[in-house]
């Protein structure tokens, strides 16, 4: 468990403010976990949490150096259309990350003329996580990044991506 000594909070009429400590180790390996202090609530008050998203980055930056960066721009289209689309709103960028890392390990066509294709590839490996109700984190497969999601709100989600696969200009 943490130290309340990491939790700084500032609390005033109309604003409230939480700063929670990152541990990194200067010199440490890019491989190594970084560890995030964060409030919860409820009975745990103070957990560790491992932050991968440097880790994230890092792999999506080393799979684009082989090609022009299309993982990059498909990453930022899923991020567009989940804003533009309320009903997609609870996919955040965590979990579009996780299907760009996904399918970005597969050696097939990463060009720009490609991006359709793997957009529609995306929005078809989003549907079957959806189906199953689990989203594994890339790093951490025992981490399912859809508990969060009520069955109501997976329903909508899968409703919207399948009539968004059944005509794509529609997200865009």
């Amino acid at each position: 468990m943490a130290s309340e000594e990491l939790l700084l909070e500032v609390q005033h009429e109309r604003l409230e403010l939480t700063v929670a400590v990152l541990v990194a180790v200067p010199g440490a390996d890019a491989d190594d976990h970084l560890l995030l202090a964060w409030p919860l609530e409820g009975l745990a008050g103070n957990l560790w949490l491992q932050d991968l998203y440097p880790v994230e980055a890092a792999r999506l930056r080393a799979l684009d150096d082989h090609d022009a960066g299309t993982r990059r721009r498909l990453l930022l289209l899923l991020c567009a259309v989940c804003r533009g689309c309320s009903a997609l709103g609870q996919l955040g960028r965590g979990h579009l990350t996780q299907v760009v890392l996904r399918l970005g390990e597969d050696n097939v066509d990463w060009t720009e003329e490609a991006l359709g294709e793997r957009f529609l590839q995306a929005l078809e490996l989003l549907i079957g996580s959806l189906e199953q109700a689990s989203l594994p984190c890339h790093f951490n497969p025992s981490v399912n990044l859809f508990s969060s999601l009520r069955e109501e709100e997976i329903d909508d989600i899968g409703y919207a991506l399948y009539s968004g696969l059944q005509e794509p200009e529609g997200l865009l």
